[in-house]
């Protein structure tokens, strides 16, 4: 898992904007900033959404920039697998005895493959890890005071830094619900009333943010955006043909978990399969929800696997100290190697596909202020390697933005909006654009004599005023003019 998350460079373009976030709640020592990012929201006051986050994406950035922050989130997405994986070890399954090494790596590892597609460096990586630690705290035998001196601090770190808890009150709900179930169907089965308290206790958990009753509202505008608006193939389900190649994983575990409950068939858990379930129609809804469906499934699959195979199938022989100690010192030499080779053979931490440095840092040479129309997901970088002299339409907060302002944004691509009528409102002192997704526009700035084509590549194309270009006389054709800026613009 180290060795894949590391080969992936960072290509989340949002990542931007919450590390400029990040440092200006450092800076100003307060949770509720004025927008000063974008000249559409100049001045509004920016809701404090995963505020937390955005604090140690700043931190990590300051101690050793890029190689912190990737390192950090490999070390957290990583670590919620074998969380997620150790949770069985704690559940009663007296009948087939321990769990395998063999179930336990399997069921981690088919999770992370479903989860790969989704494993940017994001604030989501905070949300997974707590995750992870809510199976394993309503798995273990703790006592219940000491399980909720664990939770409550988890949770809170969770909702602060992606407030994504509601996930993990659909879980404590179907777990506290089919428990009770149980309990009315088989009277000498102990009543939940620790998972119940908990349950309670993820529920309040959700208002502990400084947004407090806010952060439902923005969620929902945030989902409607997404998903009705834009279209975010995140949010779109799992069938739809943006993204039918990249959820095959997916499908495969499906499946594969459809093909367990066949066999086990009534030595499968109602808690277990009404987890699936619930977690299979949130999925089918957004692909999003497949990272928390494969998280919540490991734990799972680890049973049904040992259940399903034969008893003495890769099963464990001789000391299980020397075990231990052979186990222990190959991870080591594993992860040793694993650092080495990705140190060599990776060229760059960030995604040069996904993030058009080499545009920007054109740009950077000539445009020293200004207000720049960009294409949304360049928001980031833009801001990133431009602030406090640039300021961008828009970025990808996405819930910021009303249904007027993304109407014009998706209009102005499609050349509805006359350039003169898009000048006029915007003002803008260069155009930052994408060319798949703003055919129409650009076809109309290269027909206008005002604007002249500065800079373009398959990422990005640039225009600057026309007259503004003859005044520098800078040809960005010309071998170099940029390069310099460009390895240093993201302190690579």
């Amino acid at each position: 898992m180290v060795f894949f998350l590391l080969l992936r460079p960072i290509d989340d373009v949002d990542l931007f904007t919450q590390i400029k976030l990040g440092e200006l709640i450092l800076e100003q020592r307060t949770l509720f900033l004025n927008d000063t990012f974008t000249y559409i929201l100049a001045g509004v006051k920016i809701p404090p959404v995963g505020w937390l986050a955005q604090v140690i994406f700043a931190l990590l950035y300051r101690f050793y920039s890029w190689p912190a922050v990737q390192f950090a989130h490999v070390l957290l997405f990583s670590s919620a697998f074998i969380i997620a994986g150790m949770s069985p070890i704690l559940s009663p399954l007296k009948r087939r005895g321990d769990i395998s090494l063999f179930s336990l790596a399997a069921a981690v590892l088919l999770g992370f493959l479903v989860s790969f597609n989704n494993s940017s460096v994001r604030p989501q990586t905070f949300a997974i890890i707590s995750f992870s630690f809510l199976l394993y705290i309503t798995q273990s035998n703790w006592r219940l005071r000491t399980k909720l001196l664990v939770l409550v601090p988890i949770l809170l770190f969770w909702q602060n830094t992606h407030p994504s808890l509601l996930v993990g009150v659909l879980i404590m709900a179907v777990s506290v619900l089919t428990t009770w179930i149980a309990v009315f169907r088989n009277s000498h089965t102990d009543k939940p009333w620790g998972l119940s308290v908990m349950f309670l206790i993820v529920c309040a958990a959700q208002l502990a943010t400084p947004l407090g009753w806010n952060v439902f509202e923005i969620n929902a505008k945030n989902s409607l955006v997404s998903r009705e608006w834009l279209g975010v193939s995140e949010w779109l389900p799992p069938w739809h043909e943006s993204i039918r190649n990249i959820m095959i994983v997916f499908w495969v575990a499906l499946a594969l978990t459809a093909g367990f409950i066949a066999k086990l068939k009534g030595k499968v858990r109602l808690v277990d399969l009404s987890l699936f379930m619930v977690l299979t129609l949130l999925t089918l809804y957004a692909a999003r929800f497949a990272l928390f469906w494969a998280l919540t499934m490991v734990p799972i699959w680890a049973m049904w696997i040992e259940q399903a195979k034969p008893i003495n199938l890769f099963s464990w022989r001789g000391d299980g100290t020397i075990r231990k100690w052979i186990l222990f010192i190959t991870v080591l030499i594993g992860l040793t190697l694993v650092v080495s080779i990705v140190k060599v053979t990776r060229p760059s931490i960030i995604d040069h596909k996904s993030v058009p440095i080499r545009g920007i840092a054109h740009l950077k040479s000539i445009l020293t202020h200004g207000r720049i129309y960009n294409y949304r997901e360049y928001g980031g970088p833009l801001t990133f390697a431009g602030y406090p002299a640039w300021q961008v339409a828009m970025d990808g907060r996405l819930y910021l933005y009303d249904k007027t302002i993304w109407r014009e944004y998706n209009n102005a691509a499609l050349g509805k909006v006359p350039l003169q009528e898009l000048v006029r409102r915007h003002k803008p002192d260069a155009f930052f654009l994408y060319p798949r997704f703003h055919k129409e526009l650009i076809a109309e700035l290269r027909r206008s004599q005002d604007w002249h084509e500065f800079y373009s590549d398959l990422q990005c194309i640039t225009f600057l005023p026309s007259s503004f270009v003859n005044e520098k006389s800078w040809n960005p054709l010309e071998p170099g003019n940029g390069d310099n800026t460009q390895s240093s613009l993201f302190n690579q």
